[in-house]
């Protein structure tokens, strides 16, 4: 799988991303193209192959310059993205036709946090919605019952 999304950061996608990581690397193989990580070392590179999204001079800090060439590199069944909606659908644009073909599977994940979402929804291209706010729990089971569906 390739998981692409902060870590290594003090923002709430890699406090998601490091806790959800850790509980499926025994079922996946999980590659991560980490926003917000520069390539400097760190502990999460014993566990897990890492690229940064790019490098301090690039405008595209998300891997909308990379995820191309790391999809093509490492060949992943599932690529699964969390960020804000606009990211994904900059992110999904660079590999749409490599997802078209049916090389992977894709998965954004917007986790919206706010109060009173009217709740969880599949909506297309396994893009989800949260239904509550902050339940990192929650967040987990809804990723892993989705990942379930797409490998099974």
């Amino acid at each position: 799988m390739l998981w692409c999304g902060d870590i290594v950061a003090m923002t709430g996608f890699a406090r998601v991303t490091e806790n959800v990581i850790y509980r499926l690397k025994d079922d996946f193989e999980i590659v991560v193209l980490a926003h917000n990580g520069w390539g400097d070392p760190c502990e999460k590179q014993k566990d897990f192959k890492m690229y940064p999204s790019s490098n301090r001079f690039q405008t595209a800090p998300f891997g909308e310059q990379r995820i191309r060439e790391i999809v093509e590199r490492e060949q992943p069944d599932i690529v699964f993205t969390i960020n804000d909606m606009w990211i994904i659908n900059t992110q999904y644009q660079q590999i749409q036709d490599l997802h078209k073909q049916g090389k992977f599977k894709f998965v954004g994940y917007a986790p919206m946090d706010s109060y009173g979402w009217i709740g969880f929804e599949r909506m297309r291209f396994g893009m989800l919605r949260d239904k509550k706010f902050a339940r990192e729990r929650e967040e987990f089971l809804e990723i892993v019952m989705i990942l379930q569906r797409m490998v099974s």
